[in-house]
């Protein structure tokens, strides 16, 4: 979720009668103006924990270490300074922002192990910065697992937490509310005083203080309550802050995207604010003052001077800071959104190559109206071209798209980032371990055997001609390419990737980019050309694709049993609020919900027609599709 989808296992593939019932299956993702002021979304539920305090989980293919850094292990994404997660608050409902991370549907993470010491939910990340702005400080990064790591539930109770499934992440609402917290706390004095003073009780922050600014800590210490301040003897010092905060908002949030420099050895961060600036203020303040107040009363003249000047500049560099992390989180929530009514993700999708377009080629953006759903990892290592639309086989060059997408740092000039090249690879190395999901009869009850016989000789007839397997277990999977107009699924996806930039076709133009990040990271990319343009989806073969609701490539159907039903019977909207699992359609349980995490089918994009008709299986009897779905559940092979 990120720039770039990942490998697709489409649900759009046609069928001629006697090859149809196209169920879908995805693997690979790329994997605002939202406001922190409005009521927090319901999440997907949070979940519940059994007597060992942690969910009942599959274990399919990774275990112990290996799991542990699938699910934390940095890919170069810098999203937010970590001593600021843990301070931040929900300036709605004034508890800490780090403490409502669920809503978003990031899963809990009950390890904190050395690959998690801090406690951070699945696919967060925490690593010291590689840009030597903010150098020597360990940031939060999102990883390939916040999308790919998902939680099934029955009857309120966590049944299985699966590796490499879709999960129910909404990526663009954590960008955009952290943003928007972000900003509401910059944007308030008395905020962001008290944002400063929870921040420098850390110890670790503190000792970054006392070397940046050594007598700044004397002014800041002085009150946790800047309207007491302002009230008290040291009223002039208020007045200095309230005009640095004043002309600080009045200036534009500095560009992460330019001027970046990458931590080459060196650990001390190039502040922007020098105490001399204040020299003036710092002088009149002084003269008014006459020795009262706390911070006035008894140093000497010069210690006086270095404390208010230096707390003054440690003051605007952090604004500086705020608001440009805060600034480059609403670009990646909506990189340069030039549709009035863009079609929002939503839990569990990414508009993945919308945003890459309108972040790497801002001048030529496109309407955000192309979203898709995450899809699952396993079997990554059998597919040739990846993506919904069989785009790239360059699994190095879509992994550095998806670094960027969850907020990896670039300079859109010298291509100098924050990637990862070598975690990168060692996350694709793990996500090829991952194996398919078995059924969980302890939680969702047994198969019935005489069912899945039955439906075995369903899916023969009507599904694997599309969606089988290669005869060996060596051999990739097929390049099976279908037109959206032969299958009649929602064309959005495959032709805003047809939209070329300029002149150019869009994959000739994100190619050298990707491949000159990845040069400049230190990694080695083939000088080929590995993209692709189809206007096509992908046909995949069934792989546990009970485990990877909501179906067809953006996510438009909830359960495979609504998907062997004729469109027109469908429901065009449902609530994606909850894990709950239903073990008979195979997929999630949909609530009425609220605007926030409804799917709504009439909107541009998330069309769920197609794949609909006697030659999908569609005209299947009741009993019939309970056979199906039952011989699904065996893993679809």
């Amino acid at each position: 979720m990120g720039l770039v989808e990942g490998v697709v296992m489409a649900h759009n593939a046609p069928r001629t009668r006697g090859e149809a019932v196209r169920l879908v299956c995805v693997v690979l993702c790329g994997c605002l103006a939202s406001s922190c002021s409005r009521a927090p979304a319901p999440p997907p539920s949070p979940s519940p924990s059994g007597a060992s305090g942690a969910p009942v989980d599959s274990r399919n293919g990774l275990e112990g270490g290996d799991r542990a850094r699938f699910y934390h292990l940095a890919e170069g994404s810098e999203v937010y300074p970590v001593a600021w997660l843990q301070t931040l608050k929900n300036t709605k409902t004034g508890r800490p922002f780090i403490s409502d991370l669920s809503q978003y549907g990031l899963l809990p993470d009950h390890d904190r192990g050395v690959n998690n010491p801090d406690g951070l939910p699945v696919g967060l990340t925490a690593e010291t910065t590689r840009d030597l702005r903010f150098a020597g400080i360990r940031m939060v990064g999102v990883n390939c697992a916040a999308c790919h790591v998902n939680e099934l539930h029955h009857q309120g109770k966590a049944v299985a937490r699966i590796d490499g499934a879709p999960n129910l992440f909404d990526l663009s609402r954590f960008f955009g509310d952290l943003a928007a917290c972000t900003l509401d706390t910059v944007k308030s004095l008395p905020e962001l005083w008290a944002f400063l003073g929870r921040l420098g009780a850390k110890p670790e922050v503190m000792s970054r203080i006392r070397q940046e600014y050594p007598a700044a800590p004397r002014v800041l210490e002085a009150y946790s309550d800047f309207q007491a301040m302002r009230a008290g003897d040291d009223r002039d010092v208020a007045t200095a802050f309230e005009a640095a905060h004043q002309e600080e908002m009045a200036r534009p949030a500095a560009d992460l995207w330019s001027g970046f420099a990458r931590v080459e050895g060196e650990t001390e961060r190039k502040t922007t604010v020098s105490p001399a600036q204040f020299s003036k203020e710092v002088d009149t303040i002084l003269g008014r003052a006459g020795g009262r107040g706390r911070i006035l009363a008894e140093d000497p003249l010069t210690d006086r001077k270095a404390a208010l000047g230096e707390a003054l500049a440690y003051f605007v560099e952090t604004m500086r800071l705020l608001k440009a992390r805060a600034s480059f989180l609403r670009h990646l929530a909506f990189p340069k959104e030039v549709s009035a009514r863009p079609t929002p993700p939503g839990f569990g999708r990414v508009d993945a190559f919308g945003g890459a377009r309108n972040l790497l080629f801002p001048d030529d953006a496109q309407p955000l109206t192309a979203p898709i759903g995450y899809p699952y990892l396993w079997n990554v290592e059998r597919v040739s071209w990846y993506h919904w639309d069989g785009s790239t086989t360059s699994i190095l060059e879509r992994n550095v798209g998806q670094a960027l997408g969850l907020g990896a740092v670039f300079d859109r000039a010298t291509l100098s980032s924050t990637v990862l090249v070598q975690n990168l690879q060692q996350l694709e190395s793990l996500a090829a371990r991952i194996t398919p999901p078995t059924w969980p009869t302890s939680g969702f009850g047994p198969i019935d055997a005489a069912k899945t016989a039955r439906g075995m000789a369903i899916h023969r007839e009507r599904c694997a001609g599309c969606h089988s397997l290669p005869s060996s277990p060596d051999e990739r999977f097929p390049d099976r390419l279908y037109a959206p107009a032969e299958v009649g699924t929602d064309k959005e996806r495959a032709e805003r990737f047809a939209t070329p930039v300029g002149a150019t076709p869009f994959h000739e133009a994100i190619s050298p980019i990707l491949k000159g990040i990845i040069q400049r990271a230190g990694g080695t990319s083939s000088t080929r050309l590995e993209w692709r343009t189809t206007r096509k989806y992908v046909a995949r073969p069934l792989v546990a694709v009970w485990a990877t609701a909501p179906y067809l490539h953006n996510g438009s159907v909830p359960t495979l049993h609504d998907l062997l039903l004729p469109e027109e019977s469908r429901p065009a909207r449902f609530g994606l609020c909850s894990r709950e699992y239903d073990p008979v359609k195979l997929g999630f349980v949909t609530t009425s919900g609220d605007a926030t995490c409804t799917f709504d089918a009439s909107l541009v994009g998330n069309a769920n027609k197609g794949h609909s008709g006697p030659p999908y299986g569609t005209d299947l009897t009741e009993a019939q599709r309970s056979d199906l779905l039952e011989y699904l559940k065996t893993g679809g092979e």
